[in-house]
């Protein structure tokens, strides 16, 4: 038989600008605390009389500090996931450059699409290998349900499958099929 390549995982550019927006952030608090600092920060609203007894100067350093916290906390959490994210990416690489996957083939039994109700993932038996998954996990690998132009279509395909274990889920690599000449 000569099958064709139906699916294989690559991984894709890493995001840099996600480090945009807290930066910005920051940027901006201690940009208001540089100019509150030379200037002062007086509410026009004082001018007419109203809150003449409210120091505005300390608001903006709050306000300013609230910034760059905020930020500062963004950026840390953003490290966290990327380091996280990174380090997943480095395994996957790894199991697949160093072949420690598994092979299996047959036909596709036990195929339950997604549904709208109690099914939230799609499922199918190879050989008596079980394959769990949804758009919505989150890790490397097949995850294109049916209804999205998935290529796990019905019961009785035939397929070749890489995939490799972790707690307990069987994660698919590629998905190879019988070539139509």
């Amino acid at each position: 038989m000569e099958f064709e390549v139906l699916y294989q995982f690559e991984l894709g550019s890493f995001q840099w600008d996600i480090f945009i927006i807290p930066l910005i952030f920051i940027f901006l608090g201690f940009y208001a605390l540089r100019i509150i600092k030379r200037y002062g920060f007086r509410h026009s609203l004082q001018s007419w009389g109203f809150f003449p007894n409210m120091d505005f100067t300390m608001l903006g350093k709050f306000f300013a500090f609230l910034f760059i916290f905020f930020g500062v906390i963004g950026l840390i959490g953003i490290l966290v996931t990327v380091t996280i994210e990174l380090t997943e990416q480095k395994m996957f690489k790894d199991i697949i450059e160093n072949q420690d996957y598994m092979i299996v083939e047959g036909r596709v039994v036990n195929f339950s699409p997604i549904d709208s109700l109690n099914n939230l993932h799609e499922s199918f038996t190879i050989s008596e290998v079980k394959f769990t998954y949804s758009e919505n996990d989150d890790f490397y690998g097949y995850s294109k349900i049916f209804k999205n132009g998935g290529v796990i279509k019905s019961n009785g395909q035939y397929l070749r499958i890489n995939y490799y274990s972790v707690e307990g889920q069987n994660i698919i690599c590629k998905i190879e099929g019988i070539k139509n000449h």
